[in-house]
C-alpha cells in the first residue's frame, strides 16, 4: 500500500492495527537482515500484517551484519507487551553481546520519569491469565484450555486457581525464588485476560482478588478489567463481579455479523453480543470496552462501519479494533493461506478498512490513542501528547506501552519486573506443575534480561512502544559518549516523516556548553501516521544502528 506521502519515491508498507496482548496490544517489529529490506509484523489479538518494502534513498542502509542484534531484542519485547498476555512470545533471543555503550533515560509522554523505567521494581498493575475457552475459535492460537464435556470443569478451574493463588502469594516477576527484585506497590490496575475468563466461578474470581489484595494492596480507584465473551455470563454473574470490585469490562463480540461470527468459529450469535453489553450496563459496569475484528474474509467497509456504529449506540466506552491475524497452525491459516485470494481480504483493502475504522470512530467521538485501541473522549478532552489522563483509556495496556514494571499470573503470562521479563509455562498442566515444584527459573517458558542488561535497549524499546501511542515518547539522552548521538539520529530519522505529515517531531541537540543532553519527542499523526509506523521505526531504529561505537 502506498503511503499518504507527496514523496516522489514512495516506498511500499504494510498496514497493520497492532498492540492487545500485554506489547502488547503488541507489535512485533522484524528487521530483513539479510535481504537489505525492511518488514513490520503486529501480533496482537488475531493481527498481523506482514510486507517487505523496498528501501528508497531516503531509508537508512543500515549493516546487515548489526541487525540480527536489534530484531530479536524487539521480537521478544513487542510479543510480550501486546494487549493479549497470552500471545506469541518471543521467536527470537537477544544475543549474548553486553557492551555498555549506552546510557539514555526513556520518557514515554504520558508518564514522565527520572531514570530509566526498566530498573523499576514498583509494580501497580497485575496480570492474571484465566485459559479457559468452551471452544478454539478459527484464528486462535493463544494458550488456552478448551473444557471438555462431561468432565469436572468447575474442579478443573478451581484447581488451577489453587496454583495462581500459590504464585501471587510467593512470585510474580518469574521465577519464586527473585521475589528480592520485587516492590508490591498498592495496585491500581488488575487485568483478567485469557481465555475467556468469564467463564471461572465467581469463587474463583473472589480468591484470586483476596490474594492480590493482601500481597498488594488496592489502590482507592484501582480499575479492575475482566475479558469477558457473550453467551459465557448471565445477568446475575456480571452483578456478582460488580459486587467484587470489577469496574471494567472488555467483551468479545468480534463481529455483529451472522455470516461473520459463523466463520470466526465464535460460540454467540448478534443478539447475545449486544445483549452482554447491555447486561454488564445493568450491574454498573459502564466503563465497557468491545474487541472488533477488522480484515475477516469477506468483509466489506460497509459491514464493518455498520458495526462500529451499532457498538458506540450500544454505550461502549472503549474500542479494540484487530486486523485478523492469519496464524500458523490454525483453521484460518490453512483455508485462506494467501492475502487476496479466496476471499482474504488483500494488503490494500486491509489498510483501507483502518482507514475506514479510524473516520468512523473519529466522527463517534472516539479517539485513536494507540495504534488498535479508541476511546471515548471525555467532554472537555486535552489536547494530544497532554499528560492529562483519558478516563476511557485502558490503563493496564497503557502500562504495558510506557514500559512500567507490572506482574503477571497465570499460564503463558508474562511479567516485567526490573527489567526481566519472564514467559511461565505456556499449558496449564505444566504451570500447574512448576507452581506445585517451586516455580524455578529452570521451568520459565523464558527470561529475557536484556532490557535490563543490554544498554541500548531502553532507547529501541521506548522508541517501538512509544510511536504506537497518540502520545508518542520522550527520549533523553544520559551522560555516555555516544547516547547524543544516538537520540539525535533518531530524532533526524523521524523529521523526514515530520515533512510528510506522518509525525510531530520535537528534537533538541546536545549542548556542551549549557550541559543540556540531547531530547526527543516525537508522534504518529493518526491515521496515516500509524498506517506507516513500519516505515517509520525502520528508519529511526537503523539510524541509532548506524551510530559509531
Amino acid at each position: 500500500w502506498k503511503l499518504l506521502s507527496s514523496r516522489p519515491d514512495p516506498r511500499f508498507c504494510t498496514m497493520a492495527c497492532g498492540g492487545h496482548s500485554p506489547l502488547i496490544g503488541g507489535s512485533a517489529f522484524v528487521v530483513g537482515a539479510a535481504t537489505g529490506i525492511y518488514g513490520r509484523r503486529f501480533i496482537n489479538r488475531g493481527i498481523t500484517a506482514v510486507q517487505p518494502y523496498p528501501m528508497t534513498t531516503s531509508a537508512p542502509s543500515a549493516d546487515p551484519s548489526r541487525l540480527p542484534l536489534i530484531a530479536p531484542a524487539v521480537l521478544a519485547v513487542a510479543a510480550r507487551l501486546s494487549r493479549r498476555q497470552s500471545c506469541r512470545r518471543s521467536i527470537f533471543k537477544l544475543g549474548s553481546r553486553r557492551a555498555a555503550r549506552r546510557n539514555v533515560v526513556c520518557r514515554p509522554a504520558a508518564c514522565i520519569l527520572d531514570r530509566d523505567i526498566a530498573g523499576d521494581r514498583q509494580v501497580t498493575a497485575a496480570y492474571v491469565h484465566i485459559p479457559f475457552c468452551r471452544q478454539r475459535c478459527s484464528y486462535c492460537d493463544f494458550p488456552i484450555d478448551v473444557l471438555q464435556k462431561g468432565k469436572p470443569v468447575d474442579e478443573r478451574m478451581l484447581r488451577y486457581v489453587d496454583r495462581v493463588v500459590a504464585e501471587i502469594s510467593a512470585g510474580g516477576a518469574g521465577a519464586f525464588d527473585s521475589t528480592d527484585t520485587f516492590e508490591p506497590t498498592a495496585l491500581s490496575s488488575i487485568y483478567f485476560g485469557g481465555g475467556t475468563p468469564s467463564l471461572l466461578p465467581t469463587q474463583g474470581f473472589a480468591r484470586i482478588l483476596d490474594s492480590l489484595r493482601q500481597r498488594f494492596g488496592f489502590a482507592d480507584d484501582v480499575e479492575i478489567t475482566v475479558e469477558m465473551d457473550p453467551a459465557t455470563f448471565d445477568q446475575q454473574k456480571a452483578m456478582d463481579l460488580a459486587r467484587l470490585g470489577v469496574n471494567r469490562a472488555s467483551i468479545g463480540i468480534q463481529s455483529l455479523d451472522e455470516e461473520v461470527l459463523r466463520l470466526c468459529g465464535r460460540g454467540h450469535s448478534a443478539q447475545e453480543a449486544a445483549r452482554a453489553i447491555q447486561m454488564v450496563h445493568a450491574a454498573g459496569i459502564t466503563n465497557v470496552s468491545a474487541d472488533l475484528l477488522s480484515g475477516v474474509p469477506g468483509q466489506c467497509e460497509d459491514r464493518l462501519r455498520a458495526d462500529i456504529q451499532a457498538l458506540t449506540q450500544l454505550g461502549v466506552t472503549h474500542l479494540s479494533v484487530y486486523d485478523l491475524q492469519f496464524e500458523d497452525g490454525t483453521a484460518f491459516a490453512r483455508r485462506f493461506p494467501d492475502a487476496g485470494q479466496n476471499g482474504r481480504p488483500s494488503l490494500d483493502l486491509a489498510a483501507e478498512l483502518y482507514a475506514a475504522t479510524h473516520d468512523e470512530l473519529d466522527a463517534c467521538g472516539f479517539e485513536h490513542y494507540e495504534i488498535s485501541s479508541f476511546a471515548r473522549r471525555p467532554p472537555q478532552a486535552p489536547e494530544p501528547g497532554s499528560a492529562a489522563r483519558r478516563d476511557f483509556r485502558s490503563r493496564h495496556n497503557q502500562v504495558y506501552w510506557s514500559r512500567r514494571p507490572y506482574a503477571a499470573f497465570g499460564n503463558g503470562a508474562a511479567s516485567f519486573v526490573g527489567g526481566v521479563r519472564a514467559t511461565r509455562p505456556r499449558g496449564m498442566d505444566d504451570y500447574c506443575r512448576w507452581v506445585d515444584g517451586g516455580g524455578r527459573a529452570e521451568g520459565l517458558a523464558e527470561h529475557d534480561a536484556s532490557p535490563r542488561d543490554d544498554p541500548r535497549s531502553p532507547l529501541l524499546e521506548a522508541l517501538m512502544l512509544g510511536l504506537r501511542t497518540g502520545d508518542g515518547v520522550q527520549v533523553t539522552a544520559g551522560g555516555a559518549a555516544d547516547a547524543d548521538a544516538c537520540v539525535e539520529a533518531a530524532g533526524e530519522a523521524l523529521r523526514v516523516w515530520e515533512e510528510t505529515g506522518h509525525a510531530v517531531v520535537q528534537l533538541r541537540r546536545a549542548d556542551a556548553s549549557r550541559g543540556l543532553p540531547a531530547q526527543l519527542r516525537a508522534r504518529l499523526v493518526p491515521p496515516q501516521g500509524f498506517v506507516v509506523s513500519d516505515a517509520v521505526l525502520s528508519d529511526a531504529l537503523a539510524a541509532v544502528l548506524r551510530v559509531p561505537e
